[in-house]
């Protein structure tokens, strides 16, 4: 019911609406033989990238899947979809124990062909995390001002050269129409 609540909301379609009934044009992006890799890891064995595709959205730093860079100057996370997709929105689970604040000035990119992290080509911009966003507890959706094609998502952090630190819980992608 949950799944079907939030594809209504998406659709725009009243809730009194009969489920399966709405055709809705966005769908969720199976993530399966999706990767992930970040900028660093801070730990061994917990903090790793494939965390936020693991399909747990648990906030807790504890419940071990949420990512966790170093400290850097602009520290990012880099998804690579199994196929191109027209890409209408990307939801961030923050964590909820502490540090939902890390997310306040990230930038969701999409691109078609790799990023390059060390020119800078990593694509075009989704969308902005506010600190407002940051803040909100849990998983947040965010869409694209316009539908874009692409395979690569970036995450990002725009720290004007300060050290931060990029933490996701879970990422899930939304492919719309358009592209």
């Amino acid at each position: 019911m949950g799944l079907f609540l939030i594809t209504l909301l998406l659709c725009g379609i009243a809730a009194t609406q009969a489920q399966g009934s709405c055709s809705c044009p966005y769908t969720a992006i199976d993530l399966t033989g999706a990767t992930a890799r970040q900028s660093t890891n801070t730990y061994a064995t917990d903090g790793l990238a494939t965390n936020a595709i693991d399909g747990n959205t648990d906030g807790d730093w504890g419940g071990k899947s949420c990512t966790h860079t170093r400290s850097e100057p602009y520290p990012w996370w880099e998804l690579t979809l199994p196929t191109s997709s027209c890409i209408y929105s990307v939801s961030l689970f923050n964590r909820i124990d502490c540090c939902s604040d890390r997310l306040a000035g990230a930038k969701i990119y999409i691109k078609q062909t790799p990023p390059n992290q060390g020119t800078g080509d990593i694509g075009t911009l989704c969308h902005t995390v506010s600190s407002s966003d940051a803040a909100y507890p849990g998983g947040k959706s965010y869409p694209c001002s316009t539908p874009l094609a692409g395979r690569y998502i970036t995450i990002k952090h725009a720290s004007g050269g300060q050290n931060k630190v990029l933490t996701l819980c879970e990422v899930k992608v939304t492919r719309g129409t358009g592209c």
